[in-house]
């Protein structure tokens, strides 16, 4: 059996699945591609020219021809042969295969509704099936945090993130990177990066992953908290993990506030004038909201990204 595993993130729209409780439409990612804009109905098939201008601005930001192109794409390259390598190619919640008969059931029906752990669901498969080593290829920094995430459990020895393109692009060893992590903050680190902000969460005003991660080091029983919400996210609740995140937030507007809760800095900080009322830490009160929608994402999105079926609670929930 061949060692090597490659899997390419090319963003495939969301699927489409009347199976649990989610649907397209409570994707978290669907209000961002509603501001992308709408972009130009084309039908696709084989005989649509490529855009030469537009592609991005235009063709891409419609959903029925992403839909169309990548289920035409999935199935024309599942025609060939490919030397006898096994080719797998995702449309919609069914995984289509050029060998015909090929087992699939621990890949399909698939809920996600993001490529992003659809990608994990994938290396599983492979690990379960005697891949040592695998590469992805992608653009997308949240598929490198779930690639460290996951990779304790993915049973592969190596896992090498080809990462964005030009002259930025690089190999991340995502296999060491989880080793120099330990297996606790490596659990912990897909809620941290929701919560300093990704596709679907905002960022705090001013204040980017290198203040946060330096906030974070400041904190350390911060990990425990992360972990704990990210496995059970109804801690919530739990007091002690939400004044560890209000005193990470505070470091990294002031790291020389003593105070443990923000509200306490904002009338700190702004009293001193050291800040001003756009630069202040956010209220307890907004700053919650964002740490549910941060849960969301982590504990039930990303957390179950290598389960073929995701239950995704209501968003009121």
């Amino acid at each position: 059996m061949a060692e090597f595993f490659r899997f390419e993130n090319q963003r495939e729209p969301p699927s489409i699945s009347n199976q649990g409780h989610l649907r397209s439409e409570e994707n978290l990612k669907t209000q961002t591609h509603q501001r992308r804009g709408t972009g130009s109905r084309t039908k696709v098939d084989g005989r649509t020219p490529i855009p030469k201008r537009n592609w991005n601005s235009d063709f891409l930001k419609n959903e029925d021809n992403k839909d169309e192109l990548f289920g035409y794409i999935s199935e024309e390259i599942t025609k060939h042969g490919m030397s006898g390598k096994l080719l797998l190619s995702t449309k919609k919640d069914a995984v289509l295969s050029n060998r015909p008969g090929y087992h699939m059931s621990a890949l399909q029906p698939c809920n996600h509704p993001e490529a992003d752990t659809r990608i994990i669901l994938h290396l599983a498969h492979a690990g379960a099936n005697g891949h040592k080593k695998a590469f992805v290829r992608t653009v997308d920094s949240d598929v490198v945090i779930l690639a460290i995430r996951f990779f304790n459990t993915l049973g592969l020895s190596e896992l090498w993130i080809g990462f964005a393109g030009g002259k930025n692009y690089r190999d991340i060893p995502a296999h060491e990177i989880s080793k120099d992590l330990g297996p606790q903050k490596s659990l912990a680190l897909p809620l941290f990066h929701a919560f300093t902000g990704c596709d679907t969460t905002s960022a705090f005003l001013g204040h980017g992953k290198k203040s946060a991660w330096a906030a974070w080091e400041a904190t350390p029983d911060l990990t425990e908290s992360l972990v704990t919400l990210t496995l059970e996210p109804e801690q919530i609740n739990n007091d002690v993990h939400v004044q560890r995140l209000e005193r990470m937030v505070v470091i990294m507007y002031s790291k020389s506030c003593g105070s443990s809760r923000v509200d306490e800095a904002r009338h700190h900080l702004f009293s001193n004038g050291t800040k001003s009322l756009e630069n202040l830490p956010p209220t307890q009160a907004a700053l919650i909201q964002h740490i549910k929608r941060a849960l969301l994402q982590a504990s039930f999105y990303w957390n179950q990204a290598s389960a073929v079926q995701q239950d995704i609670p209501e968003f009121s929930e």
